[in-house]
């Protein structure tokens, strides 16, 4: 099994030390949420695995693509908690791959949504759809109306979004769930603004 890893520079120092020895780690990635360059810049050189330090979320997303790591890999994330309570060989599978989503939706989060990752959405949802001219009457109103307010009312209804969201989400399909992310920020974010607003209640 190879293993790559992606850190924050918090916690390079504390995990770096025990997992670069590991046959299994192929490759660490850094990146730098706090830009804590320093701490990044002194841990580098000890640690042959690490290919790079990245400060922006778009640089470290194309070069993972750009490498094929998001095709077939789980994605997972190692938290400053969890680390405290468990070391890296205590981590079972489910934890691994939980954690690896929890980062996936972390970077999702952080990348902008721009005309070309809606465009890239809505040309999946027609190729699923080609035969449907019903499907595609309704991808092509989402494509005209949708908007970022909207996007809970899209959802509960019986259409082709909640489908292939739900699919691509229930298979965990990294490539599928970064072809949606320009709906499903806006779906994280909404739910995520209704739970504050009950919490405050």
């Amino acid at each position: 099994m190879i293993v790559y890893n992606i850190l924050t520079c918090a916690l390079t120092e504390l995990i770096v030390p025990s997992v670069c020895e590991s046959p299994h780690i192929q490759a660490i990635y850094i990146y730098n949420t706090d830009n804590s360059n320093r701490q990044c810049a002194l841990i580098k050189p000890l640690a042959s695995k690490i290919i790079g330090i990245y400060d922006n979320m778009n640089r470290l997303v194309k070069r993972l693509f750009n490498e094929n790591l998001f095709t077939s890999l789980p994605i997972s994330i190692i938290n400053p908690s969890v680390t405290k309570e468990m070391s890296i060989r205590d981590l079972t599978n489910d934890q691994a791959t939980f954690m690896w989503f929890q980062l996936l939706f972390e970077i999702l989060l952080q990348m902008p949504q721009t005309i070309d990752s809606k465009n890239e959405m809505m040309h999946e949802c027609l190729l699923n759809y080609e035969n449907d001219q019903i499907e595609k009457n309704k991808i092509l109103e989402f494509q005209q109306i949708y908007s970022s307010d909207t996007c809970i009312r899209w959802y509960t209804r019986d259409t082709f979004l909640y489908r292939l969201v739900n699919r691509a989400l229930r298979t965990q399909n990294i490539n599928d769930i970064f072809k949606y992310r320009f709906y499903i920020k806006d779906l994280y974010q909404q739910l995520e603004n209704l739970s504050a607003i009950k919490k405050r209640k």
